[in-house]
């Protein structure tokens, strides 16, 4: 229990982000306006996801971690949409369902791995969770694809 708390905790880190410099968070900001604009469904949001989500992984696989934690904010703020998106979509609620579940495994598991910037050092490593990241991404590329296919095809 404690550990599950400590995990929502970090999650509030993840989507509120670190202290950062004046021009970190102008970049940040500057990144988050372009994405607004973008993330007008939710197919183009799970898009945003698998490339931050690559990032990350790309980062600690390459013994770079530092190079993911800007991804791990942005991609905290993306997850976060998914389900009022998915509820904007022809997808079924038992789908919508899906979204929010993996949705919220997908947070836990990302509020895991930027927990370790943050001093927490007995957490799950990213190696820990990547079976987690990938079986939730996965939920979500399909039910991204599933969508996209009931929308009307533009002539």
């Amino acid at each position: 229990m404690a550990i599950q708390f400590a995990g929502v905790v970090l999650l509030m880190g993840l989507v509120t982000a670190c202290k950062q410099s004046p021009e970190a968070e102008e970049h940040a900001h500057d990144h988050h306006d372009e994405h607004a604009s973008v993330l007008a469904s939710f197919e183009s949001s799970v898009e945003d996801v698998l490339e931050h989500g690559a990032t990350i992984q790309e980062a600690f696989e390459s013994d770079s971690p530092d190079a993911a934690h800007d991804a791990l904010h942005i991609i905290g703020h993306l997850i976060e949409t998914l389900p009022e998106l998915a509820v904007d979509t022809d997808l079924s609620e038992s789908d919508w369902s899906e979204v929010k579940s993996a949705s919220d495994q997908l947070m836990e598991a990302y509020g895991h791995v930027d927990a370790q910037f943050h001093g927490v050092t007995d957490g799950p490593s990213f190696a820990d969770v990547k079976p987690t990241i990938l079986q939730a991404t996965e939920v979500l590329r399909k039910l991204a694809d599933k969508s996209a296919a009931a929308k009307p095809q533009q002539p």
